[in-house]
């Protein structure tokens, strides 16, 4: 039976409930309180691990960490307000995460942002460009500076960094910064396992696919999102897959779900996937 408790100021409180005899793994997961993040933090929970719950928005956090609670998981959820975009957030998050843990047996820099636009790179403001280059590129640099000495230091770890649309090489069309700053999370991580080849850090990147958030589906036309109804999941489908290749890894790895033979097939059976998240006119589906 799940116990809540409270405890701490309002940066530390934590939410969680009783630990089982399962060896628990430590889970940190950035941008946790919706999408992939959020689908993720369940998963571990339900599997009887421990996960600090973070993003920026305090109420997000905090309705997320009690609606894992509420389940009946047997794992813990923490709750932590950080804004990846800012080193010193980082900073604390991974001294919170020391304080709670002693220890942290993964690590999965997953928040992102597009900037909430579709559009030519001229139409951007500035802070839009600020935004996504300190959020996805800046955030991830940020939270692997100060996680990998720890790891160092414990001589174990798993480190995961999101790649997205551009990570590949190949042009994004309306999403020019989007797809720069995970292009050079592409290069960032194999570098960093190059200067770590010699720890016992698993440094992994997870490629997620085409997943219906409203990072991905906000200010998209209908064109687009036929396209969409084609190659994308729900998140919770992607993330129980990618949850299960996660707790196998035992090195530095790349973990990709839409793979070039996945997309040949999906162009095969397109037929019957037609209106599977958004009708003919660009509505998603109500029971979406």
């Amino acid at each position: 039976m799940v116990r809540l408790k409270v405890c701490g100021n309002i940066k530390h409180k934590s939410i969680y409930c009783n630990i089982n005899k399962y060896k628990a793994k430590n889970v940190v997961i950035t941008g946790s309180t919706c999408g992939i993040g959020k689908s993720l933090a369940k998963q571990f929970v339900h599997n009887g691990d421990n996960v600090i719950i973070t993003s920026r928005n305090q109420k997000n956090v905090y309705d997320t960490c009690s609606e894992i609670a509420s389940l009946q998981y047997e794992g813990n959820c923490y709750p932590f307000i950080a804004d990846v975009s800012s080193c010193d957030d980082c900073k604390q998050l991974v001294d919170y995460s020391q304080d709670i843990f002693k220890s942290v047996d993964i690590w999965i820099n997953n928040a992102g942002t597009n900037g909430y636009k579709s559009t030519l790179l001229h139409n951007l403001f500035d802070e839009d460009c600020e935004e996504i280059i300190n959020t996805n590129l800046l955030g991830t640099i940020y939270c692997c500076k100060h996680i990998i000495p720890i790891m160092e230091k414990q001589e174990s770890g798993i480190l995961i960094n999101f790649e997205g649309a551009g990570s590949n090489g190949l042009p994004t069309p309306n999403y020019s910064v989007y797809g720069a700053s995970k292009y050079a999370i592409t290069q960032f991580t194999r570098t960093l396992r190059s200067e770590y080849s010699n720890t016992n850090i698993n440094i992994c990147t997870i490629s997620p696919g085409m997943v219906i958030t409203d990072l991905l589906i906000r200010n998209t036309d209908i064109k687009t999102k036929q396209i969409f109804n084609i190659f994308c999941e729900e998140p919770d489908y992607i993330t129980k897959l990618l949850f299960k290749k996660i707790k196998k890894i035992d090195s530095s790895c790349n973990i990709h779900y839409l793979t070039i033979h996945r997309i040949i097939w999906l162009l095969v059976i397109y037929q019957f996937r037609k209106n599977r998240h958004f009708d003919s006119k660009g509505n998603l589906n109500k029971e979406k």
